[in-house]
This record gives C-alpha cells, sequence and structure tokens, in this order.
C-alpha cells in the first residue's frame, strides 16, 4: 500500500479514486518504475481513463527504450560493444549516429575516440576518408570510369603521388593503359611536359 502511495505521488496520479494494490493503475504504475514496457490492453487503459501525462511519459520511456536498442546495436555493428558506456548522452551514441548517417564528425571526436582506445572506429573513419579522397581525385584526374573504390588500390597510389607532383612511371602509365583512363593518361602527360618545361 505504501508503494502505490509513492508511485501515485510520483506519477501525478494521486487523486485517482482507486487506492488499492490490486487496481491495475498499480500494476501499470510498477512496470512504468521498473522502465517495463506496456502492454496494448495498459496503455489503452491510461488513455480511456484520460491520463494522457501519464501516457505521454509512457510514450517518452517507448522512445528512450528503442534509443538505448539502437544504440546497442550500432556499437554491435561497428565492433566496440565492449565499450562499456550505455547513457543515450554518451559522446560514442552521437559519434555511431554520425558514422551511421555518413556525417562528418569534429577533430574533437576524433580525438576523444582515439582517448577511448577505440581503434576500431578510428580505422573505419579513416577508410571513408580515404574513399573520399580517392573519389575526389578520380574526378580530378579523370578516372572516374574506374569502378574500384578501395583506398588500397594501384590508381589510389598512382593519382596520389600524382596530385604530390611526382610523375607516374612507366610502368604506372601502362598500368592507366590497361583500365581505358586515356584521359588521365593526357593529364600525366602535361604535367610531365610542365615539369620539363
Amino acid at each position: 500500500m505504501e508503494r502505490f502511495y509513492r508511485l501515485r505521488q510520483k506519477y501525478k496520479v494521486g487523486n485517482y479514486p482507486d487506492k488499492y494494490p490490486d487496481s491495475i493503475l498499480y500494476a501499470i504504475l510498477q512496470k512504468l518504475d521498473d522502465k517495463e514496457p506496456l502492454d496494448d490492453e495498459e496503455g489503452c487503459w491510461l488513455l480511456d481513463h484520460k491520463f494522457s501525462d501519464l501516457f505521454a511519459f509512457v510514450e517518452e520511456q517507448e522512445q528512450e527504450r528503442q534509443a538505448e536498442a539502437e544504440f546497442a546495436k550500432l556499437k554491435a555493428k561497428y565492433g566496440v560493444s565492449y565499450y562499456p558506456d550505455k547513457s543515450l548522452d554518451s559522446l560514442l551514441y552521437g559519434i555511431l549516429q554520425k558514422l551511421e548517417a555518413d556525417e562528418i564528425i569534429t577533430s574533437n571526436e576524433s580525438k576523444w575516440l582515439e582517448q577511448e582506445g577505440l581503434a576500431e572506429i578510428v580505422s573505419i573513419l579513416e577508410e571513408r576518408s580515404q574513399r573520399k579522397h580517392f573519389a575526389a581525385l578520380k574526378q580530378k584526374y579523370k578516372a572516374t570510369a574506374y569502378q574500384e573504390t578501395s583506398p588500397s588500390s594501384k590508381l589510389y597510389t598512382i593519382l596520389q603521388n600524382l596530385e604530390a607532383g611526382k610523375i607516374p612511371s612507366e610502368e604506372d602509365v601502362s598500368y592507366l593503359q590497361t583500365k581505358g583512363l586515356a584521359e588521365t593518361i593526357a593529364i600525366v602527360q602535361q604535367k610531365h611536359f610542365q615539369l620539363l618545361c
């Protein structure tokens, strides 16, 4: 009886006439306090008895449960399930959401990941950055016909060297020819002649 009274006060339903612990309201308040989901019948009962504020609280709890499940899923997906923080206010949750949405993280977030020893995420971010850089170089040097996107690609190395002002070797030019990158070869030749003059 004492707990029911405290729960009624906590959830601001003290003026409800049913004050007995065997009531459905007590069962609902216990579930809310234990952060357990309500079944459909209990949710309908709240609405039928005009407990709209309490029902809104139930919906908030459900959204929080879903966010916690999403956080756990993201931690598993990115290989950091071992990380102990489960709080939705965690910096890690925000970073994982950004990673999932393919958004850029800040330098402070990157430093935090390194400080926390979350190497898995740091390596994912580095690879994404390299892939974007590779795509930009392919665009710049007219090599977009080449479908490979991996930063370990020989073409990426050639384009990086070209970007750094180094002239590709004959072997590199031959590689470009085998990939049908005539426009890239023309750019290489133009750069080569510019360096000679």
